[in-house]
C-alpha cells in the first residue's frame, strides 16, 4: 500500500481593490510533495495536477491530435483569487486535448474565457498492478459563510462526462477550520475507461479543472472566506482508490474501503491530515474453505467479499480488538455462519455480514446467522451488525441467539421472504437494533427476555405473530424496555396468534408503540404476570 502525504491548494485571497496579497505553500514534509493519495487492494495510485502554460502573448496553444489545444503544465501554487471578469458560464471554443498528458489519457476539458479563473486539472495515475476504482475529494475553505451563500460566491468547473460530483452542504472541520467538501466519483465514459474502471499504468480523466470567485464577490465576502485569517483561500485535496475486482460499482467500494463522505465520515476527521488509509484489507473469496481461512487470519478493519455464490457452513470467531466485515455483493450463499463469543463479552469486537442472499432448499442448523451454537462456550456474541440481507431457506430464522448474554445487535435493512419461519429468534440480548425491514415470513420478530429494544420502520406481513416479547413460563421480574415506531405490523392471525404478543416473563416491562399501524384480530395479547405497561 502506497501513502502519500497532502498537498495544499493555497490560493491567494484578494480584496476587490487591493494588489496581490503573496502567498505561500504549506507542504507537509515529504519525498512526494505533489500527491496525495490512499490506496488498498494492491492499487498504488498518484495525484497530478496540472495548468494551462501561460505567457506575456498569452495561453500556448499547439495542435495535439488533429486539433488546437491549449497546453499544459504542472500546476503551481500562490495565484491570486479575484473575482472574475467576463463570462463564466459559456466556455471557449478552443479546449484542453488530454491526449498530450500520455497515459493513455483522452478526452477534452473546456475552460472559462473569464479573466482570473484559476486553472487546477487534477488526474489520478493507475501506477500499480491492478484494476482501479478512484475518487477524488476537494474541501474548499468556508468561513463562516453558510453553504448557500458559498456555494453561489465560489465555482468550479469539473469534466462531468466522466466525473459525478456530489458535494456535502455542511461544514466540515480542518484544523479547527470549516470547509466544505465536494466528492468527484470517476465513472470513466462508455469509450474509456467504461464504469470508472482505471487499468494500470492509465491516467482518468481530469476531475476538477478550474475555481473561481463569482464577480460580485467584495471585501466583505474575502473577509468571511478566510476562516483563519491568513490572507490565503486554502483547498486540500486527497485522491482515494480501491481494487476493483469483486465491487459492485465505484462508489460501493470506494465507500467500503474509505467510509462514505459526509460530516462525520471524511480523511481529515479528528486532526487526520487525510494521508492515512485505513489499516485494513480487502480479500475476495469463491469458496467456504476461503471464507473461513481470511476470517481466521483476518485483523481490524478486513473487509472480505464474495467473488460468487458459496455453499457451506463458516465460524466467525469474535476476538479482542477486532472488526471484520463479510459483504456477499449480493450473492447467494447456501450455508450458515455461527458467531463464536468464546463466552468471553469481547466488547472491542465487531462482526457485519452485509448484502448476502441466505438461498438454499435446506440447511445444516435451523438458523442462517446464529449468535452462538446453543452451548456455553460460544455465547457473548458482542457487536453484530446484520445489513441488507434476505432470508430465503424454507423453515429457517434469519438470526438467532440461543442462550443469553449477548450485546448489541443490529439487524437493518433485511428481507425474511415467505419461505423463512421468521426474521429472528433473539433470547436475551441486551440492545437490539431492528430498523428498515421487510418481513414476510411465517412469523416475525420474536425477542425472549430481551432488553433495549428498538424497532422501527419496519413492515411485518406473516401468518402468525407480528411480534413477540418474553418467555411463555413464570414471570422472573425483568424490567426491560421496547419500543416499535413507524412500523406497519399486520398478522392473518394463523392459530390464534396476535399480532402483538407480550407473554410471562415479559411482566415489569414497558412497550411503547408510536406510530404505528397493528392489523390483525387480536391486535395485542398480554399474558405477562407483572405490572407490564403498554403505551
Amino acid at each position: 500500500m502506497k501513502l502519500n502525504r497532502k498537498l495544499v491548494l493555497v490560493v491567494s485571497l484578494v480584496l476587490s481593490l487591493a494588489l496581490t496579497i503573496g502567498s505561500t505553500i504549506a507542504y507537509l514534509s515529504d519525498s512526494d510533495m505533489d500527491v496525495n493519495v490512499m490506496t488498498l487492494g494492491n492499487v498504488d495510485i498518484e495525484q497530478h495536477e496540472f495548468e494551462r502554460i501561460e505567457t506575456e502573448d498569452g495561453f500556448t496553444t499547439d495542435d495535439v491530435d488533429d486539433e488546437e489545444s491549449y497546453m499544459l503544465q504542472d500546476f503551481t501554487q500562490g495565484k491570486p483569487l479575484l473575482p472574475a471578469v467576463g463570462d463564466v458560464t459559456t466556455p471557449e471554443d478552443t479546449t484542453v486535448v488530454l491526449s498530450q498528458l500520455g497515459h493513455n489519457s483522452t478526452g477534452e476539458m473546456t475552460v472559462l474565457p473569464a479573466a482570473n479563473v484559476q486553472d487546477k486539472f487534477v488526474v489520478v495515475e493507475n501506477t500499480g498492478k491492478t484494476d482501479a476504482y478512484v475518487r477524488t475529494l476537494v474541501a474548499f475553505e468556508a468561513g463562516e459563510i453558510p453553504y448557500d451563500e458559498w456555494n453561489a460566491l465560489i465555482g468550479y468547473t469539473y469534466n462531468s462526462s466522466a466525473w459525478t460530483a456530489t458535494p456535502v452542504a455542511e461544514y466540515i472541520q480542518i484544523d479547527g477550520q470549516n470547509f466544505y467538501v465536494v466528492e468527484f466519483l470517476y465513472n470513466g465514459t462508455d469509450a474509456h475507461h467504461e464504469d470508472g474502471i482505471v487499468p494500470p499504468g492509465d491516467y482518468t480523466i481530469n476531475s476538477l479543472a478550474q475555481v473561481f470567485m463569482v464577480s460580485e464577490g467584495t471585501n466583505e465576502d474575502v473577509e468571511a472566506l478566510d476562516g483563519n485569517g491568513n490572507d490565503l483561500y486554502d483547498i486540500y485535496v486527497v485522491s482515494q482508490a480501491v481494487q476493483a475486482a469483486g465491487f459492485e460499482n465505484a462508489q460501493i467500494a470506494l465507500d467500503e474501503a474509505f467510509g462514505d463522505v459526509s460530516k462525520a465520515s471524511h480523511p481529515w476527521m479528528d486532526g487526520q491530515e487525510g494521508d492515512q488509509a485505513p489499516d485494513m484489507e480487502v480479500v475476495t473469496v469463491n469458496s467456504a474453505d476461503e471464507l473461513q481461512a481470511a476470517l481466521e487470519n483476518a485483523e481490524d478493519g478486513d473487509v472480505i467479499l464474495l467473488g460468487d455464490s458459496i455453499t457451506g457452513n463458516v465460524t466467525v470467531t469474535m476476538k479482542k480488538d477486532v472488526g471484520v466485515t463479510i459483504d456477499g455483493l449480493n450473492k447467494d450463499f447456501a450455508g450458515v455462519i455461527t458467531l463464536d463469543g468464546k463466552s468471553g463479552t469481547i466488547m472491542s469486537s465487531d462482526i457485519t455480514i452485509q448484502n448476502v442472499n441466505f438461498k438454499a432448499d435446506a440447511i445444516s442448523a435451523d438458523a442462517c446467522i446464529r449468535l452462538g451454537d446453543g452451548t456455553t462456550a460460544t455465547r457473548y456474541v458482542c457487536n453484530a451488525t446484520v445489513k441488507n440481507c434476505t432470508f430465503d431457506v424454507p423453515g429457517a430464522v434469519g438470526v438467532k441467539s440461543y442462550t443469553g448474554g449477548d450485546k448489541n445487535l443490529t439487524i437493518s435493512g433485511c428481507t425474511a421472504t415467505d419461505k423463512a419461519h421468521s426474521l429472528c429468534q433473539l433470547k436475551g440480548v441486551d440492545g437490539v437494533l431492528i430498523e428498515n425491514c421487510t418481513v414476510n415470513s411465517k412469523n416475525g420478530i420474536n425477542l425472549n427476555n430481551s432488553d433495549n429494544v428498538v424497532i422501527k420502520n419496519c413492515d411485518v406481513d406473516v401468518q402468525g405473530y407480528a411480534v413477540r416479547f418474553g418467555e411463555s413460563s413464570g414471570g422472573a421480574g425483568y424490567a426491560e424496555t421496547y419500543r416499535i415506531e413507524d412500523c406497519t405490523l399486520k398478522s392473518a392471525n394463523d392459530d390464534g396468534d396476535a399480532t402483538i404478543i407480550l407473554r410471562g416473563t415479559a411482566d415489569n416491562s414497558t412497550l411503547t408503540i408510536v406510530d404505528t399501524n397493528i392489523v390483525g384480530t387480536p391486535d395485542i395479547t398480554n399474558t405477562a404476570s407483572g405490572a407490564t405497561v403498554i403505551k
